[in-house]
């Protein structure tokens, strides 16, 4: 067949297939395995080595996709694996991060937080909404953002921060947030909030509102007020200072100062005189005074300590015997002392409980009076009873205050007499 002809046909039956669909079959000429395909939307033509096994060229015989996120490409833990996430504190009261899970989970308080890695990424992100996450300048400082609505006011969120290592390997943390609408500013106007609140009342009082525009107002009120107050004050030191100088340099006016002295010491003399004089004369008059007291006391003393018990109303001669049978009292002023100061033994000390600063009688207990030192006036052959007893000392206290007036000495002393006294009534009525 002549070739012409055989070439002229194949070109016919080339010509009648479609577009793109069309396959060079291998020649003799074309090496074994090697297919050349037409694609129609990008036209270009594809070069595909297969092998024998099927697998195309290119590819990682020891991939798993099972295999961890924190291994890397070639099968191996990655940098994600040995990470190490320390979170860095400010110190401030407005934000925080508390560590849940060392390395995996955090609680984090504020507007933003900040980690510190111990490798670097090659990026980070949150496929949260309301945060995102950015790595720093070194790749290895982590700064996460929240929105102000990230959290709710009282309640707290959930994120996940996703990292990217250079191997293929990746870390995934998790972010409880709460408090993110918190800001540095907002905590830095609290620390006023005090002085604020203090500004508003006088601000109100003076007609301004109690609105950050009516407190600006009644500040800038304040300033000019004190800019005339000051200014006239100045002003007026000024003036009474050139006065001041003007005065020192004219004789005249130290005359007429002198003058006003002199006449000031006269009036104050008599207004005050008498005080003056009663100053220089007071000393002595305090001794006459002390002398004359002290005389009319040991009189009184002496008068009460010669008048016979028995002369007392309330205290007949019998009654007075017993006394001096008992305790050796004879005066109204012994009897009073024998209550004051309790009786006197044979070596001629006080018998009291020795250290308390109330009178002896006071010490006396009412349900055992029958065996206090009280009880010698009132044994056998002797007074009927306690009662007696503490009313002859009842009378005896009252007439050195009535009759001697030596109150100041014997009040208190009458006082408990009368508090014994009642005791004891009471106690015998209820037998």
């Amino acid at each position: 067949m002549n070739y012409r002809v055989l070439l002229a046909a194949l070109l016919v039956v080339t010509a009648t297939l479609p577009v793109g669909a069309v396959a060079a079959q291998p020649t003799a000429d074309t090496p074994d395995g090697v297919v050349y395909q037409t694609d129609d939307q990008a036209g270009d033509e594809t070069e595909t080595n297969e092998t024998s096994s099927g697998e195309s060229d290119g590819e990682n015989p020891d991939f798993n996709d099972d295999q961890p996120a924190e291994y890397a490409d070639d099968g191996t833990p990655g940098a994600a694996a040995g990470l190490r996430i320390t979170p860095v504190d400010f110190g401030e009261e407005w934000m925080g991060v508390e560590t849940t899970d060392s390395d995996a989970e955090y609680a984090t308080t504020g507007p933003f937080a900040v980690f510190s890695l111990s490798a670097p990424a090659e990026s980070a992100r949150v496929p949260q909404s309301a945060a995102d996450a950015q790595l720093l300048e070194g790749e290895q400082t982590l700064r996460v953002d929240f929105e102000d609505d990230a959290a709710p006011v009282d309640g707290e969120s959930y994120y996940e921060i996703e990292l990217f290592f250079a191997d293929g390997s990746t870390k995934t943390i998790g972010l409880t947030a709460s408090q993110t609408g918190v800001s540095v500013a907002a905590s830095d106007y609290a620390k006023y909030q005090p002085l604020i609140e203090e500004m508003e009342e006088p601000a109100t009082e003076r007609g301004f509102e109690a609105t950050p525009e009516g407190l600006i107002e009644y500040h800038s009120w304040q300033q000019d007020r004190v800019e005339i107050i000051e200014s006239f004050l100045v002003e007026r030191a000024e003036q009474l200072f050139g006065v001041i100088v003007l005065a020192v340099q004219n004789p005249l006016a130290w005359v007429l100062a002198l003058m006003a002295l002199a006449l000031a010491a006269f009036k104050r003399e008599q207004q005050h005189g008498w005080m003056l004089d009663r100053i220089e004369n007071d000393a002595g008059e305090t001794a006459r005074k002390d002398k004359q007291l002290r005389s009319a006391f040991a009189e009184h003393v002496q008068a009460s300590n010669e008048e016979y018990i028995g002369k007392m109303d309330e205290v007949n001669d019998q009654q007075a015997q017993y006394w001096r049978d008992s305790f050796d009292v004879y005066s109204v002023r012994q009897l009073a002392e024998l209550a004051k100061r309790g009786p006197h033994d044979p070596s001629g000390e006080t018998v009291t409980d020795g250290g308390e600063t109330r009178p002896a009688i006071a010490t006396i207990d009412p349900d055992e009076i029958q065996n206090s030192w009280l009880a010698k006036a009132f044994s056998t052959n002797r007074l009927a009873d306690a009662q007696e007893a503490l009313t002859c000392i009842r009378a005896a206290c009252v007439r050195m205050e009535a009759k001697y007036g030596l109150g100041h000495e014997y009040t208190e002393t009458r006082d408990a007499v009368e508090t014994l006294l009642e005791q004891v009534r009471e106690k015998e009525a209820s037998y």
